[in-house]
């Protein structure tokens, strides 16, 4: 698994071995071992950012609570836990509300939910909650099918995070993700792309002034959409 870093060094986390790998890519596109982490946690590690060099976030979304970790590589140890707020019992086998996807840099971490039109912004280094962002949604109690999905992922560049948003469904019942939603880190909105071919996976570049994505359709050709 990959692991995200605002930094050009690459990061690789093995579940065989629970090892975190930092990688140099020099100007032939040869890699080099830097470092190599032991992670003794038997977690389910989801959508893993890595922040100061060495504290790695990382996110679980095992019920009956979603929650994001902090952990210290140098020290092997947890280091801090934010639980997202729940909504549904525990009772009821159902997905939670609370279910999200989770981005961070240096300075915050964004959770964006999957089941709710809402951003949350917290400050990394303590977990306070700075902002949060709710748009207009009607609640559910999500099942397997037939729930209305909101966001589907966030990536965090230099100047601005983007938030891919699915939202409401269409009145022949489709639930598209083709829209990319830019907030400055204050949480305030710079802009709203909308795509011909709607991205999946997708990562920006800001210094180019444009988003690299992929689509089921065509999933062996790597998509660019200028800005």
């Amino acid at each position: 698994m990959l692991v995200e870093s605002r930094t050009d060094t690459l990061y690789v986390f093995g579940y065989a071995y629970r090892h975190l790998k930092s990688l140099k890519v020099d100007s032939v596109a040869c890699v080099h071992l830097t470092e190599r982490y032991e992670i003794p946690l038997y977690e389910a590690f989801n959508h893993m950012h890595l922040i100061d060099d060495s504290v790695l976030l990382y996110e679980t979304v095992m019920l009956p609570q979603y929650a994001v970790h902090k952990y210290d590589l140098k020290n092997r140890k947890s280091i801090d836990e934010l639980k997202i707020e729940r909504e549904t019992p525990e009772s009821e086998l159902t997905f939670d509300t609370s279910r999200g996807y989770m981005a961070a840099n240096d300075s915050v971490m964004i959770y964006v939910y999957l089941y709710k039109n809402q951003i949350d912004i917290y400050d990394v280094k303590d977990f306070r909650l700075k902002r949060r962002i709710v748009g207009v949604y009607k609640p559910q109690k999500p099942a397997f099918r037939d729930e209305e999905l909101y966001y589907l992922g966030v990536i965090p560049g230099d100047k601005y995070f983007y938030a891919l948003f699915k939202g409401a469904r269409t009145e022949k019942g489709e639930n598209r993700s083709n829209t990319i939603e830019v907030y400055d880190y204050d949480g305030n909105p710079v802009a709203l792309y909308r795509f011909d071919i709607p991205p999946l996976y997708f990562y920006p570049d800001e210094k180019n002034n444009c988003i690299y994505a992929t689509h089921p359709s065509c999933m062996d050709t790597l998509l660019r959409y200028d800005l």
